[in-house]
């Protein structure tokens, strides 16, 4: 079947015209570039976000999020490894018992939290300068 067989099929229904068609292609287009512009100024803006690591309600690290980076927060015995890779932020391994941290999905919007209650670690995504 052929555009102009659908046409013809679709008009005799009385269904869609041409003209309709295009409206609806062009609104489909237009949708999808505001959905890529929208992706693309949100990747634009991971750049101004930042890693605040807060162990026993102190700032240990304020770190850039677009920076990969990995390192082992220890206090005493406890330890997390807190992982920075491709505009994410995960903890990759601890010794707590429950491994909530561990479990939980990397996160890369500011609001978004990791949280080790047994070693009092919280970890945040924050903009830049709001610390």
């Amino acid at each position: 079947m052929n555009y102009n067989e659908i046409e013809k099929y679709l008009k005799g229904v009385g269904i869609i015209t041409k003209k309709e068609w295009i409206i609806i292609v062009g609104i489909v287009i237009a949708a999808l570039l505001g959905i890529l512009g929208y992706n693309f100024y949100n990747a634009q803006g991971k750049t101004n976000y930042e890693v605040k690591i807060t162990q026993n309600t102190n700032v240990i690290r304020l770190l850039p999020l677009n920076q990969d980076y990995e390192e082992k927060i220890s206090d005493g015995d406890a330890y997390n490894v807190v992982q920075i890779k491709d505009g994410k932020v995960s903890v990759t391994e601890a010794n707590c018992a429950n491994q909530i941290c561990v479990r939980s999905q990397a996160i890369s919007q500011p609001g978004e939290t990791i949280a080790c209650l047994p070693h009092k670690l919280l970890i945040e995504i924050v903009q830049e300068g709001n610390e």
